[in-house]
């Protein structure tokens, strides 16, 4: 689904880092020693700000490494991955990272254990909530089918989708920290017309979301 720039900018200055755990920069040069000079990466914080986690985009693969935050010292590559990694990524918590790749899925890896477990299918965004619990996902929808938008458990678990009138769709959901409530963009949806009208902000209390099975929570 097609946003309108104002509307996409005005998202992403209301969320920003909302897990906290983003660094500074979403893209950036970094340097190693062992690697070739100067990639293109993407880096997240971690809770206690002492480690940082780092998707490199190299000529050889796609990977996700940790090291010090303050980049002197040891790194460790934890994963490598077939799929170009996006630049979703969330340090949730202190042993727990959230990523997400092209082929529109979001996982999580155990940094100690570089275990990865699949958490949802064709989320075409996320964020992640500053307690590091809750995973907010956004599905842009298919042609036949209104984009929504919905939570599930940092480690697992059920949708939770928020109630939604007919002839309307929900996109780009964030949490805001400290409120128990989703926010998110809706506006109408017509099978007929790709024309899209205004879209507003609405949140909703996490009381109203219902348990779902949606395409974004299941493979294929």
């Amino acid at each position: 689904m097609v946003i309108g720039l104002l509307a996409a900018t005005s998202i992403l200055a209301l969320t920003g880092c909302d897990s906290g755990h983003h660094g500074a920069s979403r893209s950036q040069r970094v340097t190693r020693a062992s690697q070739e000079p100067a990639v293109y990466a993407t880096d997240a914080i971690s809770p206690d700000g002492k480690r940082m986690a780092v998707v490199r985009h190299t000529s050889k693969g796609e990977y996700l490494e940790i090291g010090p935050a303050g980049g002197q010292g040891p790194w460790q590559r934890i994963y490598r991955s077939s799929y170009y990694l996006t630049t979703d990524l969330y340090w949730a918590t202190p042993n727990l990272i959230a990523f997400g790749d092209s082929n529109i899925e979001t996982n999580t890896i155990d940094v100690r254990t570089h275990r990865v477990h699949f958490r949802l299918a064709t989320a075409t965004s996320f964020n992640v909530s500053n307690d590091g619990r809750w995973i907010a996902w956004s599905w842009a929808g298919a042609p036949d089918a209104p984009a929504t938008v919905g939570v599930v458990p940092i480690t697992g678990g059920a949708c939770l989708v928020p109630p939604r009138p007919a002839n309307r769709e929900d996109m780009r959901a964030f949490f805001k920290p400290g409120v128990k409530r989703l926010y998110f963009l809706r506006g109408p949806w017509s099978p007929r017309s790709v024309v899209k009208g205004a879209t507003g902000i609405i949140s909703v209390p996490w009381s109203s979301l219902r348990r779902e099975s949606v395409r974004v929570c299941q493979r294929g």
